[in-house]
């Protein structure tokens, strides 16, 4: 990689370890996943993050810390693949070098005012919102006390949303926001909206924020890595999955959470916002059906405990593997 004659063969050569990486990593992780029938969303996540984070990093150390592994027992798939081979002549290479840099460039300067755009939609929420302070609501202090008791942190900023849609969400990353609809307040009973804020708050708890811009940030990234989209599908369903059980932890029956859920998907007819590091209630009908067996047939308690040290060993398995692909 470091050696190559020019920056697109050193791209193309990160490009295909990058994908091989993910791949290998997500079969690896997949079986583990099912040889000890992982079910707790936590322990999933963990393990799923594997093979969008190791491959960022594996290509470039192994071939800094190992300058001699191509003479190594690997397999080149890198040489297989490259781009350089298909061009025999060095006039067609240098005139297709100009052309992929250029269209680099555009894609780059896309996707940095796409991330623009969604970080400036992101900071104008607490300006376009109404901020409710504690006191000038007392029903809904008394609910985010019912979603609350003394698990959640500090009350984070909640926004009240003039939309008649039933809608609540959290976004934020160093400083949490809870953006809470009026037709939220006004179509709901206080069972369903307390189980909808009991859910927000167990990602604020849990720092869910900063998983969703990772996903967000590593899409844009690594947008030529088909794993990385599937991937951030998941982890998103894995994240609201262990928001549920966060929410499931201040007391709420696993029936009456259910109905609540069904009820909040059924009534927002209109699809929620999707913000940068923002996580929502509701859920499209397949994350629906699997968030719903997940609550009312929960994992083991005992899982967490049993795969706290799998990520580890893991990791440990990936890179042995990987050293020896590419």
């Amino acid at each position: 990689m470091f050696n190559a004659d020019s920056w697109l063969e050193s791209l193309n050569i990160y490009v295909v370890e990058n994908i091989v990486h993910s791949v290998v990593a997500l079969g690896i992780v997949w079986l583990v996943l099912a040889l000890f029938r992982i079910r707790d969303p936590i322990s999933r996540m963990r393990l799923l993050l594997l093979p969008l984070v190791l491959p960022i990093f594996t290509p470039i150390a192994f071939y800094w810390l190992f300058p001699e592994r191509q003479g190594m027992w690997v397999l080149p798939l890198d040489k297989v693949l490259s781009i350089r081979s298909v061009f025999d002549d060095p006039a067609r290479w240098e005139a297709f070098s100009r052309v992929a840099g250029l269209g680099l460039a555009v894609v780059a300067v896309f996707l940095l005012l796409k991330v623009a755009i969604t970080v400036i939609a992101v900071t104008s929420l607490p300006r376009r919102f109404h901020a409710v302070q504690k006191g000038e609501n007392s029903h809904l202090d008394a609910l985010l006390s019912a979603a609350t008791r003394g698990s959640s942190p500090a009350r984070p900023q909640v926004l009240l949303s003039p939309s008649t849609s039933v809608e609540s969400f959290s976004f934020g990353l160093r400083k949490p926001y809870l953006v809470i609809s009026l037709g939220l307040l006004r179509r709901l009973g206080d069972s369903d909206i307390r189980a909808a804020l009991a859910h927000e708050l167990g990602h604020i708890r849990r720092h869910d924020g900063w998983l969703a811009f990772l996903l967000v940030s590593l899409r844009h990234i690594l947008i030529f890595n088909p794993v990385v989209h599937l991937l951030g599908h998941r982890l998103r369903l894995e994240s609201e999955m262990a928001a549920d059980d966060a929410a499931l932890g201040i007391g709420i029956s696993r029936l009456a959470y259910a109905q609540a859920l069904l009820t909040v998907s059924r009534l927002s007819l209109a699809r929620q916002p999707s913000y940068l590091g923002s996580n929502t209630f509701s859920s499209g009908t397949r994350a629906l059906r699997q968030r719903v067996h997940h609550i009312l047939e929960p994992s083991p308690s005992s899982q967490r405990t049993l795969h706290k040290w799998l990520p580890v060993m893991a990791s440990a398995l990936l890179l042995g593997v990987l050293f020896f692909l590419c």
